[in-house]
Parts: structure tokens; C-alpha cells; sequence
């Protein structure tokens, strides 16, 4: 646009501008719009959909049903892998998780953007729920550890003889 008036080319009436083109019928033509289906109503979708039943009825019907059983494990359906404890307990409690972590949010609400008595930039505390992990144990193994006395020693090793080297000695 810079530049545009001081053109004589650019200020000729008789130019094409888009404004001045006629409408071209059909291209956006929103009067006339069929309601074209969803692209899930299409032939490949529901082929799609019935092969994946199919293969769910197969592995319902060659593992069991894992619905009938009576444990209160966490298990996979097409391979029936049982997850650890703590991710089925993480299960089991969701939701009392989720109403204690609704009441922190109506806290935060409250507090922050209804009565303005903690500042918006304040830190959150971090929820620290194991959903669907166990809890890693931050305990080092002793061939952990002379592992890293070896590598720390041999740097130093390393180190010592680059200064041995450089000096000539």
C-alpha cells in the first residue's frame, strides 16, 4: 500500500480491483449449502469403527471378559497385564482426588480473584498425586555409587596428567 498514490498506474479507474470483479457464482456460495455429512458418517470411518469392534469382540471373547471378574487389580484388556498397586489404588480414589482438588481450585478462586487477598503471582503449591506411577525410590545402590567414585576419579586422573603432559613432566 506504500506508495500506492503516487503511482499513475495504480490510481487507473478502469483497473481490475477485487471490488469491481463481478461475484463468481458457486465458489463461496453459502445461499445454496447442502449440510455435507461428517466425516464420520463416511464408508472408510465406519469400516474403520466395525473392524475396531470386531477386534475388541475377538479379544473380549479369547481373554475374558474382564468386567466378570471379582479383583481389584487394574488390568489391560488385550494382553490382561496387571498395572502396579499404586496405579489402581490412584484409580480407585479418583474421585475423592477429584473433589479435593475441586475444593483447591474454589480456594484459589476465592482468595485470588474474588476477594483479591493473595496476589495473582503468588506461588501454587504443586500437587504431587501419582496417577498411574509408583513412587520412585531415591535410594542410590551401592554399584551406583562406585560408579561414580571411579568417573570422578578418573577426571581427576585425566586432569592431572594433561598438566603433567603440558609441563613437560
Amino acid at each position: 500500500m506504500i506508495g500506492l498514490t503516487e503511482n499513475p498506474v495504480m490510481l487507473d479507474a478502469d483497473r481490475d480491483w477485487p471490488g469491481n470483479q463481478p461475484r463468481r457464482e458457486g465458489v463461496n456460495d453459502n445461499e445454496d449449502n447442502e449440510e455435507l455429512p461428517h466425516h464420520e458418517e463416511g464408508h472408510a470411518s465406519q469400516h474403520r469403527f466395525q473392524r475396531h469392534v470386531k477386534d475388541l469382540t475377538e479379544v473380549l471373547l479369547s481373554k475374558g471378559s474382564p468386567f466378570e471378574e471379582e479383583s481389584n487389580d487394574l488390568v489391560t484388556l488385550n494382553n490382561k497385564v496387571f498395572e502396579s498397586s499404586a496405579a489402581a489404588e490412584s484409580v480407585h480414589k479418583s474421585e475423592s482426588m477429584g473433589q479435593e482438588f475441586q475444593g483447591q481450585y474454589k480456594n484459589f478462586r476465592e482468595s485470588v480473584l474474588d476477594s483479591n487477598v493473595t496476589l495473582l503471582t503468588a506461588p501454587i503449591k504443586r500437587n504431587n498425586s501419582l496417577l498411574f506411577h509408583e513412587e520412585k525410590s531415591k535410594k542410590k545402590t551401592d554399584t551406583k555409587l562406585r560408579m561414580q567414585h571411579f568417573k570422578r576419579h578418573a577426571e581427576l586422573y585425566g586432569q592431572a596428567f594433561v598438566v603433567l603432559d603440558s609441563h613437560g613432566g
